[in-house]
């Protein structure tokens, strides 16, 4: 899983680059089909934006967005959303799976017809 973290607009230091790395180095334990994860940091006014962009294989993209005061909170929360759509997208997988019917459909025959 190929990781890229970036900064528009705004320089990002070694210690934000590191702990980004650290807290969604582990996000792959949720769902295994992640190819890529796209980490792209913006600063507004006030606020850091977080815009995160899980590249998942046959299943296509989960795009998060957070914006928060600190660099560790919105890297937090980021985290803590990707982890919640990446086991949704796990469970409707698994539920689609499921609905399958293994049992053989019968036809069921009338009286009506069975008198003819």
């Amino acid at each position: 899983m190929d990781i890229n973290i970036t900064g528009r607009h705004l320089e990002l230091k070694n210690g934000v680059k590191e702990l980004t790395r650290e807290k969604f180095g582990n996000i792959d334990r949720f769902f295994h089909g992640i190819s890529s994860v796209d980490i792209v940091f913006k600063q507004d006014d006030r606020k850091i934006h977080c815009e995160v962009i899980l590249h998942v294989n046959k299943h296509g993209t989960i795009v998060v967005d957070v914006a928060r005061d600190d660099f560790g909170e919105a890297i937090d929360i980021a985290v803590d959303k990707c982890e919640r759509q990446l086991r949704r997208l796990k469970e409707k997988i698994k539920d689609h799976r499921g609905s399958r019917s293994t049992t053989p459909v019968t036809a069921e025959v009338s009286e009506t017809e069975e008198e003819e």
